[in-house]
């Protein structure tokens, strides 16, 4: 699913503990993400992975990653997390309406998920 929000990226690339700081943080987080947007827009446009929950409890996260790498993909961030529902309500905002909305979201938040960014441009 590309996601084009750097905000949303900066929120599942961070540490838990810089995210639970407050309001503060958030407005830094918001501050930076807007200075430096150009990072995911444009020629080298990033786009969001996720290894769903099932993909993970399976043990296929390797071979995922390995498929992207195959095909010549750079892989810019990863990072094992669980997502909260109120993460993933906004991340599958567009998505609010749909009768399987709640499904997807209770799914998404079952167990730990691997956030993962790659570029667009497969020259790196």
């Amino acid at each position: 699913v590309p996601c084009t929000s750097p905000l949303l990226l900066l929120l599942l690339l961070l540490p838990p503990v810089l995210i639970a700081a407050g309001p503060t943080m958030l407005f830094l987080l918001a501050f930076f993400a807007s200075i430096f947007q150009t990072a995911f827009t444009g020629v080298n446009e990033r786009t969001f992975l996720a290894i769903k929950p099932d993909g993970v409890q399976r043990h296929l996260v390797g071979e995922i990653i390995q498929r992207f790498e195959k095909k010549g993909f750079k892989l810019l961030a990863m990072k094992l997390m669980q997502a909260s529902e109120e993460l993933l309500k906004e991340h599958y905002n567009s998505l609010r309406e749909r009768p399987f909305f709640s499904r997807l979201v209770k799914f998404m938040s079952s167990g730990p998920i691997v956030a993962m960014v790659r570029n667009e441009d497969m020259r790196g």
